[in-house]
């Protein structure tokens, strides 16, 4: 059993002289913003205090988001007792709108103008179209608009909220549209979310979008026939209420399709150019008919995303060389698998879905329950993402041009993953805490299966910096494994408590990005003449490659030098 004692040396910073100078202050605008945008808006309003200089620049903050929900307002629920919240809510209102109307000598044009609130009265609902007016008159680019209100079902916009030259993106929920004028010639993206509209201010609404090139109609009340013939229209997303809906989209240039709770008894649906569409969505499908309708009508698909649908067995498609790429969310079978009672084998009906993709070079399979083996082999795949999956026994991966492999979950067995030769990337998220007792064996043995990757990340949401306890003796360390990426989403703990009781697992380390928190810091070990590894804080290394991994609507940066030099 090696020591677990190590040696940590913090290099040295060079001596740094003392500037009088404000650096606060005078920090350039596009940083000072930038720090504003990533603050809580809370914390945001109170840099102000900081210099004119901050005042100024947040008072011209080009992106303003207004939410009652950060003053404590529940815009979810209405409740009388959130009046006072509400109340200190407006009163915000109205003095960001008074500072921000004075002469500034920074421009003031609005980016992105997002407002949610529950508008209680004629008052509230003056200010709301104030703030809607004065975002127009500073050529406002996106603009996120949820409004309710407790005098009816839906909030009433006015018009000339669809009367802005400078709008790309409109997002706009709770909202009821009609008898409106629609000029929104710059228009790129519209969504509508539980908003009332009928047919005929739609249709003015659309064709009032020359430019449109995503729309996205979810939970829209009264709105029974949809016609869709922009050009440059690319994604369309849908679900609609009633239940003998109409859509016809006649957009030649269609790239990308969504459809959820959709039944193809319940809506008729016309698609005019099937060739163009590369990416399909089905979300809570009703019916085995509708996914098979669906997947079967576009002839060149390449991505597909099946979530929310508990009959996949039943699912009968001819092959898809095509896709690409397939997303499989909370399918959750009663009859996942089939036994072959002639011999030993597993027939698993849900893995016979997935073989009707033999060019798949994407798999995801995300909260999916009720596995009882999982065999992926197919001879294209690249990229294995499994995450929140239970998979009972065993998983086999015998993909031979797999390169990155994503996991998160629980103490699956994995066989076959030491024997992928172009593996690069491996991306694990362990939670020790809520394991049973043999996670530390079987975190030592995924290290193991993993050695050879390029890049190993390893994401640990604990609330205690304690991955391998002391009084676990009987873990032997993993060899091969040089370079390392190590987040800890706990900001407790100590970089040199981590180094001192993780590290000596991994006798042949030689670098670690270590993250706490929201601190990283970089460090190069090497091996003393005593034999005992020793880490040196180092500066951020330039790396030869690197692979970016987007994870929770955060972009994770892997960072790694090739193994063995």
């Amino acid at each position: 059993m090696p020591k677990r004692r190590r040696y940590y040396r913090r290099k040295k910073n060079p001596k740094q002289q003392r500037n009088s100078v404000d650096r606060i202050s005078n920090l350039p605008i596009e940083i000072i913003r930038e720090i504003h945008f990533r603050l809580p808006r809370i914390d945001a309003v109170k840099t102000s205090i900081l210099s004119k200089k901050w005042q100024s620049i947040w008072a011209s903050h080009p992106r303003i988001f207004l939410d009652e929900i950060d003053f404590g307002a529940d815009y979810s629920r209405y409740s009388v007792a959130d009046k006072p919240k509400r109340d200190s809510f407006l009163t915000y209102l109205i003095k960001s709108l008074e500072i921000r109307q004075k002469p500034s000598e920074y421009n003031c044009d609005v980016d992105k103008l997002c407002l949610r609130m529950t508008v209680e009265n004629s008052p509230a609902e003056l200010l709301v179209n104030k703030w809607i007016s004065f975002a127009l008159e500073n050529s406002i680019k996106r603009l996120c608009l949820s409004l309710k209100t407790i005098n009816r079902d839906h909030y009433y916009l006015c018009g000339f909220a669809f009367c802005a030259h400078t709008l790309v993106h409109l997002i706009i929920s709770d909202c009821e549209i009609t008898n409106c004028s629609f000029k929104l010639p710059a228009l790129k993206v519209l969504f509508l979310f539980v908003v009332c509209i009928e047919d005929d201010d739609f249709k003015d609404l659309i064709a009032g979008c020359p430019l449109i090139e995503q729309l996205r109609i979810q939970d829209t009340k009264k709105l029974r026939t949809i016609v869709v013939s922009n050009p440059n229209l690319e994604f369309f997303g849908v679900h609609l209420l009633c239940s003998d809906g109409k859509i016809r989209v006649e957009s030649p240039n269609l790239h990308s399709i969504e459809f959820i709770s959709f039944s193809i008894d319940m809506c008729e649906v016309e698609i005019a150019s099937t060739t163009t569409v590369r990416e399909l969505t089905l979300r809570d499908a009703y019916d085995p008919e509708t996914l098979i309708h669906f997947i079967e009508k576009f002839p060149l698909l390449e991505k597909l995303i099946i979530d929310g649908y508990s009959d996949l067995c039943e699912v009968e498609i001819t092959s898809k060389p095509t896709v690409r790429s397939l997303t499989l969310c909370n399918i959750n079978d009663e009859d996942l698998t089939l036994f072959d009672w002639d011999g030993d084998d597993l027939k698993m009906t849900w893995m016979n879905f997935i073989d009707n993709f033999p060019l798949l070079e994407k798999l995801i399979i995300d909260t999916c329950s009720r596995l009882q083996k999982l065999h992926i082999s197919q001879p294209n795949l690249v990229s294995l993402v499994l995450k929140d999956s239970i998979v009972k026994w065993e998983a086999r991966i015998n993909s031979p041009k797999l390169k990155s492999f994503e996991y998160k979950g629980g103490l699956t067995d994995f066989t076959g993953i030491e024997d992928l030769q172009e593996l690069e990337f491996v991306l694990l998220y362990l939670d020790p805490l809520k394991l049973r007792d043999y996670y530390y064996s079987w975190f030592r043995d995924m290290l193991e299966s993993c050695a050879r990757s390029k890049h190993l990340s390893l994401i640990c949401d604990i609330e205690e910096v304690v991955l391998i306890p002391v009084e676990v003796t009987d873990i032997l360390p993993v060899n091969d494994i040089t370079n390392l990426e190590l987040e800890i989403i706990s900001r407790h703990g100590t970089f040199e408590g981590v180094i001192d009781d993780f590290t000596w697992i991994l006798p042949d380390l030689k670098t670690l990005s270590l993250t706490l928190g929201s601190t990283t810091k970089f460090f190069q070990f090497r091996r003393e003449e005593d034999g005992e590894l020793s880490a040196e804080e180092v500066h951020k290394p330039k790396p030869d490659k690197s692979v970016s991994i987007l994870r929770n609507n955060k972009l994770l940066h892997i960072i790694g030098n090739e193994i063995g030099g």
